[in-house]
């Protein structure tokens, strides 16, 4: 069974992390972990999740994922 408040949680951050990428152009590990206060498996999987909705591309060795989705934050 899985934890409701945890699965809220979790797509808060997730949000977080949409919007953070999408406003600064710019999608990486060490921006998310730095900015979002979270670990580095954490912004991975974020990043991943990003990757998998289409919001971000696919993983460069050594640099930052090009940012495909518009910044919707105003």
């Amino acid at each position: 069974m899985t934890d409701p408040g945890a699965e809220v949680a979790e797509e808060v951050l997730f949000q977080k992390a949409r919007d953070l990428v999408t406003s600064t152009r710019s999608a990486s590990v060490g921006l998310i972990v730095r900015r979002l206060n979270v670990s580095f498996p954490e912004a991975h999987r974020l990043l991943d999740r990003l990757e998998a909705e289409g919001s971000v591309g696919p993983r460069e060795p050594w640099k930052a994922r090009d940012v495909i989705a518009e910044d919707t934050t105003g």
